[in-house]
Order: structure tokens, then C-alpha cells, then sequence
């Protein structure tokens, strides 16, 4: 091998090593750069998706068990039809609250890689451009623990009127993970699953087997 071909091999070494370092650098940067916007984006989107699977255990739970307010709370009434009583039926509360917290995780366990699109322009934090540039997928996948309260409320519904609701708040604690960011966060969401109006006073309001509460 030529003098002159040893120089143009260690040039072209030199040069390799400046390409590799500089993006080395790049690769860093971009890495500072959008990680932040990223965390973002799955927080946001991950809360949008638990917000849907909690929507959607909720319906598919209470069509399954056929259950109306009638079923989740007893009505004792006088003689002249007003509502003097109301005990929750917590056998069916309970099973309600059971069925709704493991279909949630189902489906949160069945949610392994929803592609997401977001602009460049978005991806890098960059305010002039965003929601523009070329859609960058990001797959994301979710995981958690679901904890289940039973709520039950009255509000004024008008004139001489009460409306009794009954609702489930369901906290989902969850890790969402678009690589290579994973974050912690947490969803908490009211979901109203009866409700019916009552005509006169407000009535006492009992669990199944404790003690009454005026509501």
C-alpha cells in the first residue's frame, strides 16, 4: 500500500469518527429534546384511552348483569306511594364493583401496542411548527390497578322533586409506556350507572345491613 493511500485511509478514519460523534451528539440531543413531549403525549393519551376502557367495562358490565336501580336499590314507600326508605342492595353493588374493576384491567392488559401518529413538528417541542411535519408513530401499551367506589347522591331535580343517582368512581393507578418513556399516572372517573326521581321529602338512605343516613 502507497504512502498516499495510508494518508487517504486515516483522513477517511478521521472523518468516519467526526460523522459518528457528531451524531452521537445529535442522537443526545434529540433524545433531551423530546423525551419531555413524549412523557406528555403519554400521559395525555393514556388517560384518554383509560377514560374509554372505564366507559366501556361500565356499559358492558351492567348489560351484562342486567342490572337497573331497581336491582341496586329497595324502595320502601307508605301507604299514600311516598318514598320513606331506600337500602342499597350491596350483594349486587358488590358483585357490580368486582366485575367492573377485572374488566377494566382486561382491557387495559389487552391495550399491548395502539399506534399513535404525531407530527414531527409536535414530537419536537418545536412551537412554530406544531401539529405539522410528518406523522412519527408511537406504539403504546398500558397496565394497572383499578380500585371501585359505590356513590350514591341526591340532588334537587325541581319542585318538590329529588333525583337519586347512583354512580361508580373508578381510580385507575396505570403505567404507560411509549418506548423508550415509561410514566406513572393515575385516572379517576364518575360514571352515573342509575338514577330515578323521587316525588316529596328527601327519604332516609340505608346500606344493606347498616345504618340509616339522612341523605
Amino acid at each position: 500500500m502507497t504512502v498516499a493511500a495510508i494518508k487517504k485511509r486515516r483522513r477517511l478514519k478521521r472523518w468516519l469518527i467526526i460523522v459518528l460523534v457528531i451524531l452521537l451528539l445529535f442522537l443526545i440531543f434529540l433524545e433531551i429534546r423530546v423525551r419531555p413531549t413524549v412523557s406528555a403525549i403519554a400521559i395525555v393519551q393514556g388517560k384518554r384511552l383509560c377514560t374509554e376502557v372505564i366507559n366501556e367495562a361500565v356499559s358492558e358490565v351492567m348489560d351484562e348483569l342486567e342490572l337497573s336501580y331497581e336491582k341496586l336499590a329497595e324502595t320502601t314507600r307508605a301507604e299514600n306511594g311516598s318514598v320513606l326508605e331506600i337500602t342499597t342492595n350491596m350483594a349486587n353493588v358488590n358483585k357490580l364493583k368486582t366485575e367492573v374493576s377485572l374488566r377494566v384491567c382486561e382491557k387495559l392488559e389487552d391495550i399491548k401496542s395502539r399506534r399513535i401518529d404525531v407530527p414531527m413538528g409536535t414530537l419536537m417541542g418545536l412551537n412554530l411548527l406544531y401539529m405539522r411535519g410528518p406523522d412519527i408513530p408511537l406504539h403504546i401499551s398500558m397496565s394497572g390497578s383499578t380500585e371501585t367506589d359505590f356513590v350514591s347522591e341526591f340532588e334537587s331535580g325541581g319542585i318538590n322533586q329529588t333525583v337519586h343517582k347512583l354512580s361508580l368512581t373508578i381510580t385507575t393507578d396505570m403505567t404507560v409506556l411509549v418506548p423508550p418513556v415509561s410514566e406513572n399516572t393515575s385516572v379517576t372517573t364518575t360514571v352515573v350507572i342509575a338514577e330515578t326521581i323521587i316525588v316529596g321529602e328527601v327519604p332516609n338512605y340505608a346500606l344493606y345491613g347498616g345504618a340509616k343516613n339522612i341523605a
